[in-house]
């Protein structure tokens, strides 16, 4: 195996040469690393491309990641200090023996990077292995690890997202939309990023959408940009209506907290108004748990909300929303705007998880005829 402290790393003219840095009796620098060290570390912790193979292919499916048998990540069995697992011997054993070990606890990968900076500082030259003690391997075993453990997390997810489908699918009228799900799985990537619908989001969020989980700030912005985006190829929809996203709350909160009604969204309203559209629809959030669809209706000069879930606690946070918007449309128009309450039509939920599909199914029949 080769010595560490052979590296030579040059970044913006700062040369770092291991011999002069590494069992030198120098303090590795956790809280404020210098670029040129911080490239040295990546360079030493970079898996070499011989054993890039190791790792699924990141061209793989869905479908095909489910389909790998991967290593196992026990999160209850015990490990030494961190410290203590850096060995100043030369490495015996290398990646493709690692292959078919467990991965090491997460919380337990987090104090290995943690330590790393010092240990190898200070000579270290290999990673004891927690399950083979008499197993040396190199440091840029811990980004294997890491990146494993990255990767069953991810699949894991896919997992649950299978499930329910397998679940639902038996279900009168959703076999074809299982279906489609299924292929869609079959061709996407597992470690896509995915830039569509206005969003830049990981693959693995998607599978959200295959699940009773509670949907995110970016499953909401992303399905009411696919509404809007489908509104906006009939003319005369689309210039009575505009779905605003879900930032103009935090936006017109902050104005208003702050006196300062300048702010490119808030211009971007103004001009949707003033070019003669009638209608503004958006999601707020609720106590950070809870998703619920507004409009405002210029030609009525009122506001109104369908909360799916309604509650005292609710309609009190409603108030400061609803009075955060009235400020807004006052200062922008000169114009009191009548807060009309819960009169926006929506469906109601019966658990704890559905609203940001009450949210979305409130918004996209009025503006582009669907339901999700």
């Amino acid at each position: 195996m080769p010595q560490l402290s052979l590296a030579t790393t040059t970044v913006d003219n700062h040369k770092f040469v291991a011999s002069e840095w590494i069992g030198r009796g120098k303090t590795y620098p956790s809280a404020d690393t210098p670029d040129f060290i911080l490239a040295a570390r990546r360079e030493v912790l970079s898996i070499p491309e011989k054993h890039a193979s190791l790792l699924p292919a990141t061209s793989l499916s869905v479908l095909d990641l489910l389909a790998l048998k991967l290593q196992a990540q026990p999160s209850n069995y015990v490990t030494p200090e961190a410290e203590r697992a850096f060995s100043f011997e030369d490495p015996n054993d290398d990646l493709p023996a690692l292959s078919k070990r467990r991965i090491p606890p997460d919380a337990f990968l987090r104090k290995l990077h943690k330590a790393f900076g010092p240990a190898w500082f200070n000579g270290a030259q290999s990673i004891v292995d927690t399950g083979f003690k008499q197993s040396r391997v190199p440091p840029y075993a811990l980004t294997y690890w890491s990146e494993m453990s990255i990767i069953l997390v991810k699949k894991a997810t896919w997992q649950r997202a299978e499930g329910w489908l397998t679940r639902w699918e038996r279900e009168p009228g959703f076999l074809e939309e299982a279906d489609h799900a299924r292929i869609l799985m079959g061709s996407l990537a597992w470690d896509a990023q995915i830039q569509a619908l206005g969003s830049d989001t990981s693959a693995e969020n998607l599978a959200g959408l295959l699940s009773e989980d509670w949907l995110d700030d970016e499953h909401i912005n992303m399905l009411l940009q696919e509404v809007y985006s489908r509104a906006r190829l009939d003319p005369t929809l689309s210039r009575k209506v505009a779905v605003l996203p879900l930032v103009l709350q935090q936006v017109i909160s902050n104005a208003r907290m702050r006196s300062n009604w300048t702010h490119p969204l808030l211009d971007r309203c103004s001009r949707y108004i003033t070019s003669g559209r009638k209608h503004l629809y958006f999601p707020v959030n609720v106590g950070g748990v809870h998703w619920v669809p507004c409009v405002i209706d210029f030609e009525a000069q009122v506001v109104r909300y369908g909360d799916s879930l309604l509650s005292t606690r609710e309609n009190t946070s409603m108030e400061t929303i609803i009075q955060d918007l009235q400020a807004w449309l006052l200062h922008a128009f000169q114009k009191t705007f009548t807060n009309k309450g819960n009169t926006l039509a929506h469906g109601r939920q019966d658990d704890t998880h559905s609203c940001g599909v009450c949210t979305v199914n409130a918004i996209a029949p009025v503006v582009a005829t669907i339901i999700i």
